[in-house]
C-alpha cells in the first residue's frame, strides 16, 4: 500500500506543482476568460499526468524486472548468497543520501549496485558451491567476475564510466585488493561507495548488534574501505540499514522445501562415500585433535603451520597408507582450524568410473581407427609392446625440438630411408612440439624389433582430460588447452600404429613405423 501511494505521489508531483504556479494567475482574469483559461489548464493537466503516471510506472518496471533478474541469477548461481544484489542496492540508496550525491545520478548508480556481481555468471558453478577454501585456480576464477561484469555492463550502458565502477568494486583503500590492486583515490569514488555497501552486507549477514557491526566496519577504515566514507556511518544510519533485514522483499530468502529435500537426498548419497568429519586446531606448535582420525598427524601440522605464517587458508589432498584425506586449513586470528573427511571410497569409486569410461572409449576408437590407434588402461601394457632399446633424448626447450628430429633420424637410419624417414621426422617433430606445449619433463626414446621401429614419446603432464580423448583422437585438428590438436593427426597419419596411455601422471605415446623388414632377414642381420 506504501509503494502505490510513493507512485502515486511521484504522478502527482509534477501537475501539482504546475497548478500551485499557474491557478494564482488565473484568478487575475474575468470570468469569460477564466473558465476558458481553466478548461485549457484541465487539458494540459490530463496530458501531463498521463505522462507523469507512465514515466514513473516505467522508472518502476525497471527496477522492478533489475532486482527479478538479479534474484533469479543468485538463485541459480549462489544459494547461498540470495538477496545479495538488492540488498546491495538498498544500502547504497542510503548511503548516496548521507553523501550528498548528485540526485540525477543516483538511479544508475542504485541500479549498478543491484547488479554489481553480474559477472558471476558467467564463471563455473562449482566456484561458488565449493566446500571449503577455494584453490589457487578458483580463487583467480572468482577474482575475475569484475572484468567479465564490466565487458557485460559496458555492452548494456553508453556510459564508459559505469563499467568502471563495476571493474573496481573489490579494490581497497589500501591497495591489497583485485584485480588490479589500485589504492587509495585512484579507486573511483562510486566504485568505493559500492564496496562499502557490499561490505556493509556481509557484515549484516553475519552480525545484526548494530555496536558490533559499528566496530567491525571501523576496524576496516583505511585497509579496505575508504576512511572518508566509514566516517560518515552512524549509528543511525546502520539502524536504517538494519531494517533492510527485516524487510522480507529484500532480506535474505529462504530456499523452497523441495530443493532442500533434494539437495539433502543428494548430500547423503554421496556421503555414503565419505568418512566421518575431521576437525582439530592448530596453535603454537601444537595439533589438537577433537575428533577421532588416521590422518597423518605429522604432515598436517606441516601444513597448518604453513598456513598460520602465511595467513592464507587452503586445502590440500593427503595420502598415507593407502588413504587419502581431503583437509582444509582455515586460518582465525591466532590458530588454525583444520577440517576434513577421509575421502578414499570417493576417490576409488571416480577411479573405477574413470576405468569403466576408458575402456568403452578404448573400444570405440579401436573399432574407429581399425585397430589403427589402441588406448592402454595400464602403463605396463605399453611397455609389453616395446623392442629393443636404441636411445632416448629430453625435450625441455624449443632447440630441443630440432635436435630430436635429428637423433631419432641417426637411430633410424639403419632401417628406414628415403620418403619413409621423411614422414618419421614430420611426426617425431609434431610428437616433441607437442610435449613442450602440453606436458613437462618429455623424453623420446627410440625401439627396434623386428618388421619395425617405435618412437615413445613420455612425458609427466598431467595428461589428456578423459572427456577429451575421443576428440583429440578421433576428430582431426581438434585442440584443446590440454589436447594435442593438428599434431596428434599428423602423428596418427604418419605411423602405422599408434598406443597411448594416458593418466594423471603423464601420457606415453607409441608410434610403429613398418621398415619391410621380414623375420627372416631380421635374423640374418
Amino acid at each position: 500500500l506504501f509503494d502505490d501511494f510513493l507512485l502515486k505521489l511521484k504522478e502527482l508531483i509534477v501537475p501539482t506543482v504546475i497548478s500551485m504556479l499557474v491557478i494564482p494567475y488565473l484568478t487575475k482574469y474575468e470570468s469569460t476568460n477564466l473558465l476558458s483559461a481553466i478548461g485549457f489548464l484541465g487539458v494540459f493537466l490530463v496530458v501531463v499526468i498521463v505522462i507523469s503516471h507512465e514515466y514513473a510506472k516505467e522508472s518502476s518496471y525497471r527496477r522492478n524486472m533489475t532486482r527479478e533478474i538479479v534474484k533469479l541469477l543468485e538463485q541459480k548461481i549462489m544459494t547461498g548468497q540470495i538477496g545479495h544484489g538488492n540488498r546491495v542496492g538498498a544500502i547504497c540508496e542510503l548511503l548516496l543520501e548521507k553523501v550528498n550525491y548528485p540526485k540525477k545520478q543516483r538511479n544508475n548508480l542504485i541500479q549498478l549496485a543491484i547488479i554489481h556481481d553480474i559477472g558471476k555468471v558467467v564463471l563455473p558453478l562449482h566456484v561458488f558451491n565449493r566446500r571449503g577454501a577455494l584453490t589457487l585456480s578458483e580463487e583467480q576464477a572468482y577474482q575475475s567476475h569484475c572484468e567479465k561484469g564490466a565487458k557485460l555492463i559496458a555492452s548494456i550502458y553508453q556510459d564508459e564510466r559505469f563499467a568502471k565502477w563495476i571493474h573496481d568494486h573489490h579494490e581497497r583503500w589500501d591497495g591489497k585488493g583485485f584485480p588490479n590492486r589500485k589504492q587509495g583515490e585512484a579507486i573511483p569514488f562510486e566504485a568505493r561507495i559500492l564496496g562499502l555497501a557490499n561490505h556493509l552486507d556481509h557484515l549484516f549477514m553475519r552480525q545484526r548488534d548494530l555496536q558490533t557491526v559499528d566496530q567491525l566496519l571501523h576496524g576496516v577504515s583505511g585497509t579496505i574501505l575508504d576512511p572518508s566514507l566509514v566516517q560518515l556511518i552512524d549509528l543511525e544510519l546502520l539502524t536504517e540499514i538494519k531494517e533492510i533485514y527485516d524487510d522480507n522483499s529484500v532480506a535474505l530468502e529462504v530456499r523452497p522445501k523441495e530443493e532442500i529435500v533434494a539437495s539433502s537426498e543428494a548430500a547423503n548419497e554421496a556421503s555414503s562415500f565419505l568418512g566421518h568429519l575431521i576437525y582439530g586446531s592448530y596453535s603454537k606448535g601444537r595439533l589438537q585433535w577433537v575428533t577421532d582420525t588416521e590422518a597423518p598427524t605429522d604432515k598436517v601440522t606441516f601444513l597448518a603451520e604453513k598456513a598460520l605464517q602465511s595467513g592464507r587458508s587452503f586445502h590440500e589432498l593427503i595420502e598415507q597408507e593407502g588413504k587419502t584425506f581431503d583437509m582444509h586449513f582455515q586460518v582465525q586470528h591466532d590458530h588454525v582450524s583444520v577440517i576434513g573427511n577421509d575421502v578414499t571410497s570417493l576417490i576409488e569409486f571416480r577411479s573405477r568410473l574413470n576405468r569403466k569410461i576408458l575402456d568403452s572409449y578404448r573400444d570405440v576408437i579401436k573399432t574407429v581407427t581399425q585397430e589403427k590407434v589402441l588406448v592402454c588402461l595400464q602403463e605396463r601394457e605399453i611397455s609389453e609392446q616395446l623392442g629393443g632399446f636404441v636411445g632416448s633424448i629430453q625435450v625441455q626447450k624449443a632447440t630441443d625440438v630440432a635436435a630430436t628430429r635429428k637423433f631419432v633420424s641417426k637411430c633410424m637410419a639403419p632401417y628406414v630411408s628415403g620418403s619413409d624417414l621423411i614422414r618419421i621426422q614430420l611426426a617425431v617433430s609434431e610428437g616433441a612440439t607437442n610435449l613442450l606445449k602440453h606436458a613437462q619433463d618429455g623424453v623420446v626414446s627410440v625401439f627396434q624389433q623386428v618388421g619395425s621401429v617405435q618412437v615413445l614419446f613420455a612425458d609427466q603432464g598431467s595428461g589428456i582430460p578423459l572427456h577429451e580423448l575421443p576428440k583429440t583422437v578421433l576428430v582431426s585438428g581438434y585442440s584443446s588447452k590440454l589436447s594435442l590438436g593438428k599434431g596428434f593427426s599428423i602423428m596418427t597419419k604418419s605411423a602405422e600404429r599408434m598406443v597411448i596411455h594416458t593418466c594423471s601422471k603423464g601420457t606415453q605415446i607409441l608410434l610403429e613405423f613398418g621398415t619391410g623388414e621380414t623375420a627372416e632377414s631380421g635374423k640374418e642381420g
